[in-house]
C-alpha cells in the first residue's frame, strides 16, 4: 500500500471520530454546573468550558438543594414542595427518576463514590440516608432543628450538618449512622464547607453575620470571622487557601485568607447571592444570584468578576453543584 493510500484510509477512519468530538454536545462538557431554579421547577446546566447554559432540565416542585457526586456522574436535586429528590445522570443529563424524601428536603450531599446521598429534612429535623442504586431512603438520623447544609468526607465515613434553629453543627458517623458530636456555633448556621487538608469546618451563620471555624475532627472552635450581611453558603478555592462566602443582603461575597483567617476582599456579585461552588481548577468560583436569575463567575486569584451567565427564574444552587 502506498503512503498516499495509507493516509487516505487513516483519514476515513479518523474523520467520524473527529467530527464526534468536535460537534457532539457531551464532548465539550467538562464539567457541568447544575443550578436549581426554584421559580420554574428546573435545573439550568452550565457548560463551564464556555460558561453558558446548554440544557434546562425539568425537576420537582420548588427545587433548592443540589449535590454532584460520583465524579460528576450523579446529581441529586431536592424539591421541598413535592417532598422528593430528583436523580439526574450527570453525563447524559437525563432524569433517572425521583425518590420520596420526608416532609421538607433541603440540603443534600453525595459521597465520592456516588452510592449514598444525605438529605436534610428541614421540617422533621432529621438527615435521611439514600441508597442511590436502590433509589430509596434506607435510614434516618435525628439531628438538630431545621437542618440545612451538609458535607461528607472524601472517604465517606463522616457527615456534617448545620442545624439552623438549634444554632449548632452535628457530626454523624456514616458507618453507625449515629451523631457522635455536636457544637454550638453562631446564630442560624446554614451553609458549611469542609477543608480536609487543614482539618477545618467552616460554618456560615446567617443572623450573626459571621463564619465559625471548627476543628473538623473534634468540632472544637478555632475562631469566628465577621463577614457581610446574611452569610448563606461557603466554597473553598485554591486548594482551600481561600474561603468564599455569599452575603445575601449585600449582594457580595467575602473572601477569607485561610492562613490568616481574615477577610482580604469583598467582591460585588448579583442580587441576593446564595449558592456557591468552585471549579476543579481551584480558581473559578461560581456564585448563584437568586433575585438576578444568574450566576456570577469569579476569578478568585485575581479577585475579579469574569462573566455573568443568565439562568432560570429564582436560581438557588444550594450545595456543591460542580463535580469537585
Amino acid at each position: 500500500m502506498s503512503r498516499f493510500s495509507l493516509l487516505s484510509t487513516l483519514l476515513k477512519v479518523a474523520a467520524p471520530a473527529a467530527l464526534f468530538f468536535c460537534f457532539h454536545p457531551l464532548a465539550l462538557a467538562k464539567p457541568y454546573a447544575f443550578i436549581t431554579n426554584q421559580g420554574e421547577d428546573s435545573v439550568s446546566v452550565i457548560d463551564t468550558a464556555v460558561d453558558r447554559v446548554v440544557k434546562t432540565i425539568k425537576v420537582g416542585h420548588k427545587p433548592s438543594g443540589v449535590a454532584v457526586g460520583g465524579d460528576g456522574k450523579i446529581v441529586l436535586v431536592t424539591n421541598p414542595e413535592s417532598r422528593d429528590v430528583t436523580l439526574i445522570d450527570g453525563n447524559t443529563l437525563q432524569v433517572l427518576g425521583s425518590i420520596p424524601v420526608g416532609e421538607g428536603p433541603l440540603g443534600v450531599a453525595v459521597d465520592r463514590e456516588g452510592r449514598r446521598g444525605y438529605v436534610a429534612d428541614w421540617y422533621q429535623h432529621v438527615v435521611r440516608v439514600i441508597d442511590i442504586l436502590k433509589r430509596r431512603v434506607v435510614a434516618t438520623v435525628r439531628v438538630g432543628k431545621s437542618p440545612a447544609g451538609l458535607a461528607v468526607t472524601r472517604d465517606g465515613r463522616r457527615v456534617y450538618v448545620a442545624n439552623r434553629d438549634s444554632d449548632s453543627v452535628s457530626l454523624i458517623d456514616a458507618v453507625t449512622l449515629k451523631v457522635v458530636a455536636s457544637r454550638k456555633v453562631g446564630s442560624h448556621p446554614f451553609g458549611i464547607a469542609l477543608d480536609e487538608k487543614r482539618r477545618r469546618l467552616y460554618v456560615a451563620n446567617v443572623l450573626s453575620n459571621d463564619v465559625t471555624v471548627l476543628e473538623a475532627d473534634t468540632l472544637k472552635p478555632i475562631t469566628t470571622i465577621k463577614v457581610g450581611d446574611r452569610p448563606y453558603a461557603i466554597a473553598l478555592a485554591r486548594d482551600g487557601g481561600r474561603v468564599v462566602v455569599t452575603n445575601q443582603y449585600e449582594d457580595t461575597v467575602s473572601v477569607i485568607d485561610a492562613a490568616s483567617l481574615r477577610v482580604i476582599d469583598t467582591l460585588d456579585v448579583g442580587e441576593y447571592p446564595e449558592g456557591i461552588s468552585t471549579h476543579p481548577d481551584g480558581r473559578r468560583v461560581y456564585v448563584v444570584n437568586w433575585f438576578s436569575n444568574s450566576v456570577t463567575v469569579l476569578d478568585i486569584e485575581r479577585l475579579k468578576s469574569l462573566t455573568t451567565v443568565p439562568t432560570g427564574e429564582g436560581s438557588r444552587g444550594f450545595g456543591i453543584f460542580i463535580a469537585p
